[in-house]
C-alpha cells in the first residue's frame, strides 16, 4: 500500500523578488520558472515566495 505522500512532487520554493515588481531579477525569475515549468512540468511542484520592499 502506498502512502499519500509517495504522489506529491518535490517541491521547490523560489525566494525572490518577482513581478509585479519591474526589475531585473524579477524577470529572469519569471523567466526561469516558466522555462523550468515547461522542461520540467511533471518533475517538481515550482513555487515562488515574492520578496517586497519593507515601507
Amino acid at each position: 500500500m502506498q502512502n499519500k505522500d509517495d504522489h506529491e512532487l518535490p517541491e521547490i520554493l523560489f525566494i525572490t523578488s518577482y513581478p509585479p515588481r519591474e526589475c531585473g531579477i524579477a524577470t529572469y525569475s519569471q523567466d526561469l520558472i516558466k522555462a523550468l515549468n515547461n522542461k520540467f512540468n511533471n518533475s517538481f511542484s515550482l513555487r515562488v515566495c515574492a520578496l517586497e520592499v519593507g515601507k
